[in-house]
């Protein structure tokens, strides 16, 4: 087998598994990530589920529901799928910018709820004695509109920079294989202005 035909069957493995995992996500995991939501707001009302953990706990659950949301919208591209949205490829497109700013928005809060979280169970724990007269409901509905605010001012320069679905060529041993991937910054020098 020659070099290309290896890279040949390798990419078309990388692009079945990605669509393997999407696939076994949308129809198990997020059903189930959405079924315990809606059971632990069903018991909002009823103990545990009345604690600030969970409370926590479902806002990072709609983060989370919401990332891997936006994060299959990015992979269709990649895969092939194209809708007008995502055209014209290699030109600036607002559809994208906004993609690529709610990503990097609920990135951000994925990351702070996940840390806030811990620091609630930490919290619980090292400070059990006192734990309910400090981390109350309104500090919680507190620290999660600061964290989602946060998120979003971190995120705000995507706005101001050019996003695109990129549309390219390779040439490996005289075989061109054709690579969309996107939103990505037109600019490659604009990712250091958000690092």
């Amino acid at each position: 087998m020659n070099s290309t035909n290896a890279q040949l069957e390798f990419d078309a493995f990388v692009t079945s598994l990605t669509k393997t995992i999407t696939a076994f996500s949308c129809a198990v995991s997020c059903p189930l990530y959405l079924l315990v939501l809606f059971v632990v707001y069903k018991l909002r009302h009823s103990a545990p589920f009345n604690s600030e953990f969970f409370t926590i706990y479902a806002a990072l659950g709609m983060v989370d529901i919401t990332c891997y949301l936006l994060f299959l919208f990015r992979k269709l591209p990649h895969w092939h799928i194209e809708w007008e949205i995502y055209k014209p490829y290699n030109q600036p497109n607002n559809y994208m910018k906004v993609l690529f700013f709610l990503i990097w928005w609920f990135g951000h809060a994925q990351f702070q709820l996940t840390i806030l979280i811990g620091i609630n169970r930490f919290a619980s724990v090292v400070m059990f004695k006192t734990y309910k007269q400090y981390w109350t409901s309104r500090f919680t509905r507190i620290a999660i509109t600061f964290l989602m605010l946060t998120s979003m001012s971190i995120a705000l320069p995507v706005l101001f920079l050019d996003c695109a679905v990129l549309r390219y060529s390779s040439v490996f041993n005289g075989v061109t294989i054709l690579h969309t991937v996107g939103p990505a910054f037109m600019n490659s020098k604009a990712m250091v202005c958000l690092i």
